[in-house]
């Protein structure tokens, strides 16, 4: 009976309404990765409240409460360590590091015979990308190669036998 009160007072501030949202914040799970498709730039983190969260009313000019938020470390992500670089002189002066979800060059070919297909499995390569707005994607070759066109810069990134290849042009 001693945390009645409390939840009262958090189901009050809420509005009624469900409070999963109110106190789901203030657990934090911890980092998740993206993986959600081959030449997505991946997550690697996500913000940890400072403090208790609380339910704030709407400002009354219609603007919106911005939640601050503590620096997190970045999680590190395990690097695939076959990757052959080329064209080093080709990188934008002022590069960004990122790192790109590729198809695992080790990876058996699919059985015709399996009754479910497999999913594809990723591994992670760092790339040196222009700062600036998204790229032009393109995925072609089942996924084997990665073009991402910057307009004056190029990163192409390909799955080779065993190894992966990331080619720098501008």
């Amino acid at each position: 009976m001693k945390f009645l009160p409390l939840i009262v007072a958090a189901f009050c501030l809420s509005n009624g309404s469900a409070s999963a949202d109110l106190f789901g914040s203030l657990f934090h799970r911890g980092p998740e990765i993206d993986t959600t498709g081959l030449g997505q730039i991946v997550a690697v983190s996500q913000p940890q409240p400072v403090g208790p969260t609380y339910a704030v009313p709407p400002a009354p000019g219609g603007g919106a409460y911005i939640p601050h938020y503590a620096p997190q470390p970045i999680q590190p992500i395990g690097l695939y360590g076959k990757v052959k670089y080329k064209d080093f002189d080709n990188i934008h002066p002022c590069g960004v590091k990122q790192i790109v979800a590729v198809l695992d060059p080790c990876q058996p070919p699919p059985d015709p015979c399996a009754d479910c297909p497999q999913q594809p499995a990723i591994v992670f390569v760092e790339v040196c990308i222009p700062p600036g707005p998204c790229p032009d994607l393109k995925v072609t070759k089942n996924g084997r190669k990665i073009e991402l066109d910057y307009g004056e810069y190029e990163v192409e990134i390909r799955t080779k036998r065993d190894y992966v290849e990331v080619d720098y042009d501008d």
